[in-house]
């Protein structure tokens, strides 16, 4: 299973890539592929996260050619 990753902003690691890919044997959920990239769990609090261009939690999982965009989450007013 292969699925796709952009990372906006400060979200890239250092010397990191703003589009990657990820393959996995087995069904995942959002959460343990940024886990396995290096991503920290409290770091995760403070992303958002789009599978497919729709809003969605970190414990959704994901398909085969399934595409992840992540963000910041800011407030302001």
């Amino acid at each position: 299973m292969k699925v796709h990753i952009s990372i906006t902003g400060p979200l890239k690691k250092p010397g990191g890539n703003s589009e990657i890919e990820i393959y996995t044997e087995s069904k995942k959920k959002i959460k343990d592929l940024l886990l396995t990239q290096g991503y920290k769990e409290e770091e995760l609090e403070f992303i958002m996260c789009f599978l497919n261009d729709k809003p969605v939690d970190m414990n959704t999982e994901v398909k085969d050619k399934d595409k992840i965009c992540l963000t910041v989450m800011v407030g302001g007013g």
